[in-house]
């Protein structure tokens, strides 16, 4: 008998590792997929012509930089007061890309709590974490009113798309050739 539950216990923990080495790529591995740009608007403000560009955080200190500007969001989305440490909003919104606009290449909008789906496919939560344009020589711009949208973007042979569900869709175009 106790020969049976030590292999059960065997057999349950490498079933356990296995199962946690299956959920898919890492972040790390993907994000260089989906930043980039332009994506072309298909609907929404995107109708006369908008683009958006995605960039990367310089690091970590800034992305929570960029997420204490919306204690709002702090608290509706990740229930975190204004004194919630770095590692707490850390573990609650990032990892967190830059929505970039092109008139003067400025950081607009948050795309964060990014979840690896598959290689391909990443959500998020985009949409209340919108910026002005930055004005007086500021490198960002100031909050302004937005809405929480999931987000889904997807990796396809001939484009990047971002799906702001219900809301509008975007695409960057690859290159041929």
């Amino acid at each position: 008998m106790a020969s049976v539950c030590l292999w059960l216990l065997v057999w349950i923990s490498t079933m356990a590792q296995a199962a946690g080495t299956s959920a898919g790529p890492s972040w790390e591995s993907v994000k260089h997929k989906f930043i980039g740009g332009p994506y072309q608007g298909s609907g929404g403000m995107a109708l006369h012509g908008g683009s958006v560009g995605v960039e990367d955080f310089a690091n970590d200190k800034e992305a929570i930089k960029a997420i204490r500007l919306f204690p709002g969001v702090m608290r509706s989305f990740g229930g975190l007061g204004q004194d919630a440490t770095d590692e707490q909003i850390k573990q609650k919104f990032l990892p967190a890309l830059k929505v970039m606009l092109p008139h003067g290449g400025y950081f607009h909008d948050v795309l964060y709590n990014i979840s690896t789906t598959d290689k391909n496919t990443i959500t998020m939560t985009t949409g209340d974490m919108q910026l002005t344009a930055p004005r007086g020589g500021s490198p960002w711009g100031v909050p302004k009113a937005g809405s929480p949208v999931t987000t889904t973007m997807r990796v396809l042979p001939d484009k990047v798309e971002m799906d702001l569900h219900g809301v509008e869709s975007w695409a960057w175009l690859k290159p041929r050739g």
